[in-house]
């Protein structure tokens, strides 16, 4: 499609190595109760911090580091929609306007909350890696199960994992435990087939 060094790959690729690739992992959190009690926010805030921490990643995108825009006549305010739970405490006050104010943002409704405000989507953008996408997949969707699945899920919190990266990497694992299944049944149906014609000619 492009002839090599054509400027338009090269400015393509320092835009993927600034922003991360085109593939991201997404973080799906179900809670029993709304996302606005004060549990369910921190717990919220703390695997969006969480997923920070994991290598590979380059951004990511949750309604608690979500930056809300506001504007009065000629005044453009930009504001972290959820505040730090360390430097501010979170009253009910403050949780019960955040909870009315995420309805009225049609930007993040059934993208980063769902419409009945008990879910919400975590985006992870993975960092640029040439020819060596899978393996950067496998190893980062294995570091999320075990240092965000296993430590956060609870009898009132699901977590479920999505997007390219996931569904590539798990394809892959249930493709190998079919093969693993599949191969020996191979070879005992094999062997009783050559049993019978061997039996036969005999």
């Amino acid at each position: 499609w492009f002839r090599d060094g054509d400027p338009l790959v090269k400015n393509f690729d320092k835009f993927k190595e600034k922003y991360g690739s085109d593939i991201s992992l997404i973080t799906l959190l179900s809670f029993k109760d709304s996302i606005f009690k004060h549990d369910n926010l921190k717990r919220a805030y703390q695997i969006t911090e969480d997923l920070w921490k994991v290598p590979n990643f380059v951004r990511i995108d949750s309604l608690t580091n979500y930056s809300h825009t506001t504007t009065v006549d000629d005044d453009i305010t930009i504001t972290p929609f959820i505040s730090d739970p360390n430097a501010q405490a979170w009253s009910q006050d403050y949780l019960n306007q955040k909870e009315k104010v995420a309805r009225e943002i049609t930007s993040i409704q059934n993208y980063l909350i769902s419409a009945d405000q008990k879910s919400i989507a975590i985006y992870a953008s993975f960092k640029h890696v040439d020819g060596h996408e899978s393996q950067t997949f496998k190893d980062t969707v294995a570091i999320v199960r075990k240092q965000i699945i296993q430590k956060y899920q609870a009898d009132d919190l699901k977590i479920m994992l999505t997007g390219p990266a996931v569904v590539g990497t798990t394809f892959e694992e249930e493709s190998m435990k079919d093969f693993l299944v599949i191969l020996p049944l191979a070879f005992v149906i094999l062997f009783i087939i050559l049993s019978l014609i061997t039996r036969n000619l005999i």
